[in-house]
């Protein structure tokens, strides 16, 4: 902004077509006063009763060119008890070191900076509304033709601090940026990259430096979890306490900011998230939060990542999680592989948080859900069962499962469980914990056609349906305790997980294009295989699906070896 403003103000100029306008805003000088370049500061002013002073001796400081650090300035200047240098004066200072005789001639940008490092606690008698104050007084007495510009990540406090002055006051919210508009992207992996970033432009010109780095080639091998990490780590890097904050490092209150992001539920700026006791305002000055227009509290994907690693987990669980987190969604996945994903993520972000049916699977539409809540005893796992098994709650098989590793006891209700292959019904189902007088119900999630596996995958009277179709679905009426995810939902249902639900649909990856790490990720290829691919590949592109079977793995006529390939396009 410091370094910007100047040029937008005479593009604003010249756009009015005042040319007195534009040939101010091109001859003025722009005062760069910023709050947030020493990390040790602790946000209170430099003289109690003079608020003015941490204006004017910042704009002094640049005047003067010195070349010294900023505390010794300070340390300088405070030395000479009689120095009163106010806003006005510098004014004076500055019109003589440009020669400039009428210091109504004169025309000054000043920029102020990170505003929310000043202490704040609400009232008119913090350091943030005194100094916001006098810039106000500066701009109301002062002859010189001025322009000010003040930045902060926080909007309560500025509300109030121009309650007020009767001037007209416009708040610039950053937008949310078109990702792939800002960088072009060609991979499938570089376009789930950009959409992590959330429309916010620092991250995706982090990510932009981070992507350079690599050759083209090289980019189709790496992980791309590893770019994300590194897209995090830069962010901290640079940006340190504007991104994130000791805040952040608390799981418990990680645990409450995801809850609240999930809930899809309606915050005004003021009201405090959970148990945290931090406002929207606060936490959204955190810079990869956003508070949209509806009121919902949003993020970047990247942001989840660092909220899920964080969170309190079951022994055994963390690495097993913070392994998936970024690589599974990043990469080609069966549909029902990505819902039970993200009903996993749902299990550890309210584990142990009793929840309305209805707030835990906010976005979905359901018939009657009243007075419904639902319990996660333990975060879950994800798992593939052998078998095809009836998924109503009182069938014969519905509480012991087989998967590749062995028995699972659903009783548990520690496990989401993806149906054998073939399911008639209830592709993704698990036996989860309502509050509603002491039922224990089970919860069926697929994406089979409603009408016929609606009536297969449910008992009536206690389980809980939701159907995740992959087309639009028009309203009407729903069975009590049925709910519907239709494409009409998903950006409500799905969140910074959305860009992932659309994918999904997708169809697999090419062959001939994919990277080695989305072919491993298909099952039943793996490293070796997918090592096959790329290498045979650079000699020659597979032409169809019988020349791929006959050159990765010859002399063999085996048919598994054709259904895992059958999965991927030949052009």
């Amino acid at each position: 902004m410091l370094d910007e403003m100047k040029g937008m103000l005479c593009k604003a100029a010249v756009q009015s077509k005042n040319q007195e306008l534009v040939n101010r805003m091109e001859s003025a000088y722009v005062f760069r006063v910023t709050f947030g370049n020493d990390p040790a500061y602790d946000g209170s002013l430099l003289d109690s009763n003079n608020p003015e002073f941490d204006i004017s001796y910042r704009m002094i400081y640049q005047l003067a060119k010195l070349g010294i650090v900023w505390d010794v300035f300070v340390s300088t200047l405070t030395n000479f008890t009689s120095l009163e240098l106010r806003i006005k004066q510098v004014m004076v200072i500055l019109a003589k070191l440009e020669e400039i005789s009428n210091v109504e001639d004169m025309s000054v940008i000043l920029c102020v900076d990170d505003l929310q490092k000043l202490t704040n606690n609400g009232t008119m008698n913090c350091a943030f509304y005194r100094v916001l104050a006098s810039v106000c007084k500066f701009l109301n007495s002062s002859t010189v033709f001025a322009v000010c510009v003040c930045s902060a990540t926080i909007q309560s406090p500025v509300e109030l601090a121009l309650s007020d002055p009767r001037q007209k006051c416009v708040f610039l919210v950053p937008p949310v940026l078109r990702g792939n508009r800002v960088l072009k992207s060609t991979t499938r992996l570089e376009k789930q990259l950009v959409d992590d970033m959330g429309g916010h432009g620092r991250a995706l010109e982090t990510l932009q430096e981070v992507l350079s780095r690599y050759e083209k080639e090289k980019l189709k091998r790496i992980d791309p979890g590893f770019i994300v990490d590194e897209v995090y780590d830069e962010l901290q890097l640079q940006y340190g306490g504007s991104f994130f904050s000791k805040f952040l490092e608390e799981p418990l209150q990680c645990q409450d900011i995801l809850a609240a992001i999930l809930s899809r539920r309606r915050y005004n700026l003021d009201e405090t998230v959970g148990k945290t006791g931090m406002t929207i305002d606060r936490l959204r000055s955190f810079g990869l939060f956003q508070w949209t227009h509806e009121g919902y509290l949003e993020c970047a994907f990247i942001v989840l990542v660092i909220l899920m690693r964080r969170l309190p987990k079951e022994l055994g669980e963390v690495d097993n999680f913070n392994e998936h987190i970024t690589r599974s969604g990043l990469v080609w996945q069966r549909f029902e592989q990505f819902v039970a994903f993200y009903r996993r993520v749902k299990s550890i972000a309210y584990c142990q948080i009793p929840v309305e049916l209805s707030t835990f699977h906010a976005g979905a539409r359901f018939g009657s859900v009243n007075g419904v809540d639902i319990e996660e005893l333990h975060p879950r796992r994800v798992v593939e069962a052998v078998h095809r098994h009836n998924t109503k709650s009182g069938a014969k098989d519905s509480m012991i499962l087989t998967d590749r590793h062995g028995h699972i006891d659903m009783s548990k209700m520690n496990t989401i469980v993806i149906n054998g292959a073939g399911a008639p019904a209830g592709d993704i189902f698990m036996r989860v914990q309502l509050m509603i007088d002491g039922q224990q119900v089970q919860c069926n999630e697929t994406k089979k056609r409603m009408s016929k596996s609606g009536q297969k995958a449910i008992n009536a009277d206690s389980d809980v349906f939701l159907f995740i179709a992959s087309a639009q679905a028009t309203k009407f009426a729903l069975p009590p305790r049925c709910g519907i995810v239709s494409t009409n939902e998903f950006k409500h249902y799905f969140g910074a997980f959305a860009s992932r639900s659309y994918r999904s649909f997708l169809e697999p990856p090419n062959i001939n294009t994919a990277s080695y790490h989305e072919l491993k990720r298909i099952e039943g290829v793996g490293k070796t295989t997918a090592k096959k691919i790329v290498d045979e590949r650079e000699m020659r592109a597979f032409s169809s699906l019988e020349d791929a079977v006959n050159r990765l793995f010859p002399g063999t006529e085996c048919k598994k070896n054709t259904e895992i390939l059958s999965a991927m396009h030949f052009d």
